[in-house]
């Protein structure tokens, strides 16, 4: 008899044993590690692994203090990027500053969820998690360049692999059961369930490098060839971007490439369902601003009308904040391409990014004085 009782015994205590090892994974092993590593030594709250783990920043702003204000800001390289990307001039912070200016006394946070690359179908997917937290505003800051019908993968990112049931039952709720099921792979999805219940796998990355850098490297001090040979690969290594490739003469944005509907413009919709059911009032969606130069060669003749129109409908339709930038900036206010084109059409350098975050705290100061009366007269 116990000879048959004592496999399932062993199993209990196996179970266990990962039980308690995820408990502390979970809780002090984040803290004390995760959190040092992504939070606690910079200027703003930002998504700090390249799309890898999307997980770790919206769990570290659920144990960071609650600010006054909290804001997220969601897009791709128009918010993410500049002619230097650091924190102290990325567009977030500039929102940041110039809301805690408008707003003195207040403690303003912007959480910066946006990736370079970032399309809209994994944008509602950030958005669905954002709004699991406890956040006032939410901004989306779409672009055409985000809505293609053929993504290129090195642009898409791992968010798709970490929703739990919660993130699914959140979609399905809200509309965007069939959406999910015909853009997501079902491993991707099922991958999902085990990272999102499993924190010692969804953090095994910085598992890894603790365990090196406290037991492995000190240990292996006097066989350097064998310590190169374990050291762990870096964390969340950057992907270089490459180049352009070279296209034939015509326009960057055509109806072949960026025609609807598709995956990325039905997340659209998917956002404003989103939005409407677990944000009222809390989302703002702008058009990212246009190169004046861009204007006659960027796009085919009529996409771009018909993508605005789009985005009205739906704003309109789910009842969210709303503005169009696309013709707020000079020529002046974009980069300076790196690679031998005529002009960027679509990324702002620093004073561009500034003067933009300017016009954006104009459009959300309303949205922000509403949450600090409400805040201040709560009991």
């Amino acid at each position: 008899m116990f000879s048959r009782v004592r496999p399932f015994a062993t199993f209990v205590k196996v179970i266990v044993v990962l039980a308690a090892i995820d408990c502390v994974v979970r809780g002090p092993f984040f803290d004390q590690s995760i959190m040092p590593y992504h939070f606690t030594p910079f200027a703003i709250v930002r998504e700090r692994t390249g799309g890898q783990a999307f997980s770790i920043l919206f769990e570290g702003v659920k144990r960071l203090p609650r600010p006054d204000v909290r804001v997220a800001i969601v897009g791709d390289s128009t918010v993410f990027a500049s002619e230097k990307v650091d924190d102290l001039t990325a567009p977030a912070y500039f929102l940041g500053r110039e809301l805690s200016r408008r707003f003195p006394g207040a403690r303003i946070d912007v959480v910066d969820c946006s990736q370079i690359g970032l399309y809209a179908a994994d944008a509602a997917l950030v958005i669905n998690r954002a709004l699991q937290l406890d956040i006032d505003v939410l901004v989306y800051a779409v672009t055409l360049r985000a809505l293609p019908s053929g993504p290129v993968a090195r642009w898409t990112t791992h968010i798709s692999s970490e929703l739990g049931l919660t993130d699914l039952a959140r979609l399905t709720t809200a509309g965007g059961g069939r959406w999910l099921l015909d853009t997501f792979e079902a491993p991707q999805l099922l991958d999902g369930l085990v990272y999102s219940g499993w924190a010692t796998y969804a953090y095994r990355a910085h598992l890894k490098h603790f365990v090196w850098n406290q037991a492995l490297q000190p240990a292996l001090a006097h066989w350097p060839r064998l310590a190169e040979a374990l050291k762990p690969a870096p964390l969340y290594a950057k992907t270089a971007v490459a180049p352009p490739q070279k296209r034939p003469r015509g326009y960057a944005w055509t109806r072949d490439d960026y025609g609807f509907p598709n995956s990325n413009s039905v997340a659209l919709e998917v956002i404003g369902r989103l939005c409407q059911r677990y944000g009222p009032g809390k989302c703002f969606i702008y058009a990212g601003p246009v190169n004046p130069l861009a204007h006659d060669g960027q796009v085919e003749p009529g996409l771009y009308e018909e993508y605005m129109e789009r985005l009205r409908v739906m704003v309109e339709r789910h009842g969210l904040g709303w503005y169009d930038y696309t013709n707020a900036m000079t020529p002046a206010d974009f980069v300076k391409p790196k690679f031998g084109q005529p002009y960027d059409a679509i990324h702002l350098n620093v004073a561009g990014a500034s003067k933009f975050a300017d016009g954006l705290a104009s459009a959300l100061q309303d949205q922000v004085a509403a949450v600090l009366r409400e805040r201040h007269a709560a009991p």
